[in-house]
């Protein structure tokens, strides 16, 4: 079943009377995760660089550049359209991105619908806030539950920076990336290497990832006529980090599309092919790079000379860990292939069929990782999850039904996640 059958069948099965009253808030949920756009906050203190983020992000520059504006949502849409509010609530409207200073006086906010790509996929928010505490404070807060992804905008991160940052919740942190801005100047001062140094430990704690980016001259990369500057574009830093966001994006949205594949499974939706073929909609590879992951190793890109970034060398080990990696996640494909055969006919049978392939999954995951000297921390613990996960299958195969083949499908769906996670490291 693919993703665009899967909404369908989601849609038509909120719709029917299978759903109870209990579970149908959950439905509708995952509905509107997978109809929307992730949406990606942008945030940090005044001239921190989050207006050429945001049009590094958008591919072309939507901002002029030195220009003030109030906090801005930049969203998909047929047509370019802009709504800005103003300070006396009197909205106006403009069939174009209206961001000409008379555009914008006496603005309070700004709306923007453009059709740009990478839009169909995101929404991006430029948080703005005046540099009082209080005002930032609010703004941050109010970031935090207008989006799913948030990306801080810093060359330094100071306490402040922490303190504000102390508003987001240990779940959103998950989603947050701190970008370092303006990181042609870091380097030119000579500070660069030893500012991402001193930044690891609080990153490791606080965020996803961290990434450097030039951030002028990769707007001035992708905002070119005809062909865009590819190597402008790496060595500027902003494809890692374009990479490293659509990475997150589309990871998040396969964990929405395996979320809905369960709950039609519980609540009556046929399968006809196997939940691999579900793994989300078409991935963004124009522009994709692998970025990393919050408590574990990362890759950070690092503007040298002439700001080509530099990625931190592998060990050995962690060469051979990253090789046990790949090999667990292709063997977990594979297996994924056939795990939902028994449940097409929806019979205890199926059901029974389904926990005994998923046990002995788990079972030689555990072996594969029980052969191998391991020596990274993140992949110690993804083998004590699956070792857990071993065990809990043998409890769930003396059960019956669909909820413990549900269950069974959810553990390897979770460790496969992880998997995935680790090799984005």
């Amino acid at each position: 079943m693919n993703y665009e059958q899967i909404l369908t069948s989601l849609k038509s099965t909120l719709e029917s009377d299978s759903v109870p009253a209990s579970a149908r808030k959950t439905g509708e949920n995952l509905l509107s995760k997978l109809t929307s756009p992730i949406r990606i906050a942008i945030l940090g203190l005044p001239n921190s660089g989050k207006s050429q983020l945001l049009n590094m992000l958008a591919g072309m520059r939507i901002i002029p550049d030195g220009m003030k504006l109030p906090t801005l949502e930049l969203t998909a849409g047929p047509l370019p359209r802009t709504a800005i509010t103003r300070n006396n609530q009197v909205v106006h409207h403009f069939d174009r991105i209206a961001l000409e200073p008379t555009d914008v006086t006496d603005a309070q906010s700004i709306f923007i619908e453009a059709p740009i790509p990478i839009l169909e996929k995101i929404s991006l928010l430029e948080v703005v806030s005046d540099g009082s505490l209080p005002s930032q404070t609010a703004a941050v807060k109010w970031a935090t539950e207008h989006s799913d992804i948030l990306i801080w905008c810093t060359q330094e991160f100071s306490d402040l920076e922490l303190s504000l940052w102390n508003n987001v919740s240990d779940a959103l942190k998950d989603h947050g990336f701190m970008v370092l801005t303006k990181a042609d100047e870091l380097h030119r001062s000579g500070v660069l290497s030893q500012r991402i140094a001193a930044l690891q430990n609080i990153v490791a704690d606080e965020f996803h990832s961290l990434l450097p980016v030039a951030t002028l001259q990769a707007v001035k990369a992708m905002d070119t006529e005809g062909t865009r500057d590819e190597a402008g574009l790496t060595a500027s830093g902003g494809r890692a980090v374009l990479g490293a966001i659509i990475k997150h994006v589309e990871q998040g949205r396969r964990a929405d599309v395996d979320n809905a594949r369960l709950f039609l499974l519980r609540y009556g939706a046929q399968f006809t092919k196997e939940f691999s073929d579900a793994r989300g909609p078409k991935p963004l590879s124009a522009i994709s790079e692998i970025g990393g992951n919050r408590g574990g190793p990362r890759l950070v890109p690092q503007p040298g000379k002439g700001v080509a970034p530099v990625i931190e060398a592998a060990s050995n080990k962690e060469d051979a860990d990253r090789k046990l990696l790949k090999q667990a996640l292709a063997f977990l494909q594979e297996r994924a292939a056939n795990l939902t055969e028994k449940l097409e006919n929806g019979d205890s049978e199926g059901f029974e069929g389904l926990l005994i392939k998923c046990a002995a999954t788990a079972d030689e995951l555990t072996e594969m990782f029980s052969e191998h000297e391991i020596s990274r921390e993140d992949c110690y613990a993804l083998q004590n999850d699956i070792m857990e996960a071993s065990e809990m299958m043998l409890l769930l195969t003396l059960e019956k039904g669909v909820e413990p083949a549900e269950d069974a499908v959810t553990i390897l769906l979770q460790i496969r996640r992880e998997i995935e996670l680790r090799l984005a490291a």
